[in-house]
């Protein structure tokens, strides 16, 4: 009888390190990982036209996030319908800063798109 229940223990304390090892480091399962959000910068660098990725001063990490309110007075809208509300504001360095100024994308990281830009000089 003694013999059956450490044999039942044992094989219970088995199991229990061999799930254990299978969990994520990160405390989510493996399917959240792999559907993670990308990088707002990330999202604004793949909106840049060729000669705009040409003038960039250092790349899409350097870049500055901030929050602003999108409004049609200060940023080109390729969506209305964001008008008055926060977005994620991406400033991009350039090595153009002092004729055009900077390269400002208006990123929805909800949606995960490009919903806009400021006006350059």
């Amino acid at each position: 009888m003694k013999a059956r229940s450490m044999v039942m223990l044992s094989a219970c304390a088995c199991i229990s390190l061999a799930l254990g090892a299978c969990s994520s480091p990160f405390g989510s399962s493996s399917r959240e990982v792999m559907y993670a959000k990308p990088d707002a910068r990330e999202i604004a660098w793949k909106s840049l036209s060729k000669s705009e990725k040409k003038e960039v001063d250092g790349d899409w990490k350097d870049a500055k996030v901030s929050k602003v309110i999108a409004d049609t007075s200060t940023y080109r809208l390729d969506d209305a319908s964001f008008a008055g509300k926060e977005v994620t504001l991406v400033t991009i360095r350039s090595d153009q800063r002092e004729l055009l100024g900077d390269i400002q994308k208006l990123v929805d990281e909800a949606s995960g798109k490009v919903i806009g830009s400021s006006m350059r000089k």
